[in-house]
């Protein structure tokens, strides 16, 4: 009896030693998963989205608030003081940024020239199809087109990125397109039409005021 008893111990210990060694790999990949902080809690369920970005477009889910990040505004600001001028405001209302109705294209600075002219800075956030001086073209609504001025591609800092994703933003453009737009006349315009030859969205409204 002690001859089997041992015998039986054995065979157990040896179960148990197989047993371990075949959960060795998995344990090691689930423990590095929890110190990269990838994958969900087994506890916690996934938090669903409370928010979206300010410039994010669809599709995403109905009845969110969208939030304008702090560093995405400040940075935003500094394009304009660096590629505008020092003394141009960004532009901006009761909520905010000033987007179009496809949270494509923000407006960032209106201009006065003294040639009886008005340009109208646009930031089209937009990785492709990229930007052209014809598409989208810019006008105002129901009336005349502007004349493209410039357009030049801007670098979306790793932290401006970053600060898209925290409020829902999954994948927000590396590139934004800042392009500058003349309008006739010394009235600023105040509902702007964006018509795209490529990619969606086929027709952008955007209101000024």
């Amino acid at each position: 009896m002690t001859m089997s008893m041992k015998r039986e111990n054995k065979i157990n210990l040896i179960f148990i030693i197989v047993l371990i060694a075949a959960m060795i790999p998995g344990l090691t990949i689930l423990i590095r998963r929890k110190l990269s902080g990838q994958g969900a809690s087994a506890v916690m369920p996934d938090v669903p989205p409370f928010a979206v970005a300010y410039n994010q477009p669809p599709p995403y889910p109905p009845g969110l608030q969208r939030i304008e990040p702090l560093a995405v505004r400040e940075w935003v600001r500094s394009v304009v003081r660096d590629k505008i001028g020092n003394e141009i405001p960004l532009l901006s209302n009761s909520q905010g940024a000033i987007v179009s109705d496809a949270f494509f294209t923000q407006a960032v600075a209106v201009v006065q020239q003294p040639n009886n002219g008005t340009d109208l800075w646009l930031l089209i956030w937009r990785d492709a199809p990229p930007p052209s001086k014809t598409d989208p073209a810019v006008g105002r609504t129901g009336g005349d087109d502007a004349a493209v001025q410039s357009l030049e591609a801007i670098d979306v800092p790793l932290d401006v990125r970053h600060a898209l994703q925290d409020v829902g933003y999954i994948d927000p453009p590396k590139h934004a397109w800042l392009g500058c737009y003349r309008f006739a006349g010394d009235q600023p315009p105040k509902d702007i039409t964006l018509a795209h030859r490529t990619g969606r969205p086929v027709t952008e409204l955007l209101h000024l005021q």
